[in-house]
């Protein structure tokens, strides 16, 4: 979803497949009947904002305040994990505006960080102190879940031109790679290096 239109219909979606699924859990189905759904949310500092902006646009007397879109999201963010609906949300500072409010923020349930600032750490995890000193280098991150903290470094990963291929693993029924022996297995692909 690029257009405003376009994120706004996929996040009310969103919000009316959790209703389908709590409607299920409700009548005595099993949440193994569920298929797990990944909503991957970038660059939520614009996307609040434009989706504020197409509300305005499009709203009609009598309708809510509140996007709708904003209020799928904070549905979602709360009640989606139990209906194996999940939600990463990437941005540049993930503030309360940015998230659908700062109380929808407290159902992150992990926090990566790279290159983070002070202020980020006192916004997303004021828990950890002292905060960890900032890496320049490209890939390092710091996951915070609860009070546990842990840094990483992420692989380089080059996707560009890879759209085709990767729509197709991704929809094609292929089992899921084991990615933890991947990382584990002392051979490595051609053309493949650590970085």
């Amino acid at each position: 979803a690029a257009e405003s239109e376009e994120l706004h219909e996929a996040l009310v979606w969103l919000d009316g497949e959790l209703l389908r699924r709590a409607r299920h859990v409700s009548a005595g189905g099993s949440h193994d009947d569920l298929t797990p759904l990944v909503a991957v949310l970038e660059e939520m500092n614009g996307a609040t904002n434009r989706l504020r902006s197409y509300w305005r646009t499009i709203k009609a007397q009598g309708d809510p305040m509140m996007s709708p879109a904003l209020t799928a999201l904070t549905n979602i963010s709360a009640m989606g994990r139990e209906l194996r609906l999940h939600v990463l949300m990437a941005g540049q500072s993930l503030t309360g505006k940015a998230t659908g409010g700062a109380e929808n923020r407290e159902n992150f349930g992990a926090r990566a960080l790279a290159r983070a600032t002070a202020n980020q750490w006192k916004m997303l995890a004021p828990q950890i102190k002292p905060a960890p000193v900032k890496r320049q280098r490209a890939g390092r991150w710091h996951l915070v879940v609860g009070d546990r903290l842990a840094e990483f470094q992420a692989p380089f990963v080059n996707i560009k031109d890879e759209e085709p291929r990767l729509i197709e693993w991704a929809t094609g029924g292929l089992p899921v790679p084991d990615v933890t022996a991947m990382m584990l297995s002392p051979t490595t692909t051609a053309g493949t290096e650590n970085r």
